[in-house]
């Protein structure tokens, strides 16, 4: 026996579901429903098998169940067979709209709220096993992170340079070329297991301000001429920081520690060394006297001891070796050196991350 509910009779419980335009499609031939999180309420998504069960083992496997008309536990609307789904309507909108409508998702914003937006359907796609979505959904992440020491090199010189130019950056959206708002994917990369952008994360959440919090600062009214961020060479980001677990909070520490120590180690025992067969005409001036002279100013600069930032300082010393005129035998064995110090910290920073 068939239960059809498109017209149900009148009683206590009346089924009384909501269907949404935009996920309720004609040709559909099964019906999702959920119930809606904050007013109880059913709500149908009329979509298609296929687009299900190709993606997913778990829905391949519920749908190849036989759904005859003499299956009494079937359950029909508007003549399509109709499946009660666990979970909320929220989430199986965020899960159909990323298989439908996945531009929403893919594009970036100048909220820097990726991983917020992609979270629902990664919860959905990892619980009913639709692996290539996964993928898709943590490659969207991936994209906004760099990956690599060189990748976030580049992105922290583009902000370097504004700063060094203005003083400081300012303005009232985060643009997509600048590292993204890094606690909540933080977040998400620990639940789901994207450590590639964990390094890179938890490097530039260091230096950001924990009195400042992103979604206050997105909601600052400003007039014209008004800012909402400002970042100088101290810092001054913010940070959805209500996103992290005491587990995060702990790597946290560990990453600053081990900056803080490594700035130690490398700016005060490895680095200075005396490269043999200087070609600097004075010994008074050789290039050695002239490193270590850059190397006491860059150790001793507080901007970057105040906001963690070994790559910053190790940046500063190659602009000032640049500027130095010293011999080209010294030169490159010494910028050969800060980059061997750049890797063994980068190498640091992802033992520490992505244990």
């Amino acid at each position: 026996m068939i239960r059809e509910f498109s017209e149900p009779p009148a009683a206590a419980n009346v089924f009384d579901p909501l269907e949404l335009d935009y996920l309720w499609f004609q040709d559909g031939n099964i019906v999702l429903s959920a119930v809606d999180a904050a007013t109880a309420r059913p709500v149908l998504f009329r979509v298609h098998m296929s687009s299900l069960a190709s993606r997913s083992r778990v829905f391949n496997s519920m749908l190849s169940l036989p759904q005859g008309e003499d299956d009494e536990q079937t359950e029909v609307h508007e003549g399509s067979p109709l499946v009660r789904l666990p979970d909320s309507a929220e989430d199986v909108e965020a899960l159909l709209r990323a298989i439908y409508d996945p531009y929403a998702l893919f594009r970036r914003s100048p909220r820097s709220d990726t991983p917020l937006r992609v979270q629902k359907a990664l919860h959905m796609a990892s619980k009913y096993m639709m692996d290539d979505l996964c993928k898709r959904l943590i490659s969207v992440v991936e994209q906004e992170w760099p990956l690599r020491l060189k990748d976030m090199e580049l992105r922290d010189g583009i902000l370097d340079d504004i700063i060094a130019k203005y003083g400081a950056y300012s303005s009232t959206e985060w643009p997509e070329q600048l590292i993204p708002e890094p606690a909540s994917a933080i977040a998400l990369a620990e639940r789901y297991n994207i450590p590639s952008i964990l390094p890179a994360a938890y490097y530039n959440l260091l230096r950001c301000n924990p009195n400042e919090s992103w979604e206050l600062t997105l909601r600052k009214v400003c007039s014209a001429g008004d800012t909402r961020f400002l970042v100088t060479g101290r810092g001054g980001k913010p940070a959805r920081w209500e996103c992290l677990s005491a587990a995060s909070f702990l790597k946290l520490l560990q990453v600053q520690n081990f900056v803080e120590s490594a700035q130690h180690k490398y700016f005060s025992f490895s680095l200075p060394q005396k490269i043999p067969g200087c070609l600097s005409l004075s010994q008074s001036r050789s290039c050695f006297h002239t490193w270590m002279r850059i190397l006491d100013n860059s150790h001793r600069i507080p901007v970057h001891i105040h906001a963690r930032d070994i790559f910053g300082q190790l940046r500063d010393l190659e602009v000032r070796m640049l500027n130095a005129n010293m011999c080209y035998n010294c030169y490159p064995k010494y910028t050969d050196e800060i980059q061997r110090v750049k890797v063994r910290v980068w190498e640091g920073l992802e033992e520490i991350c992505c244990l």
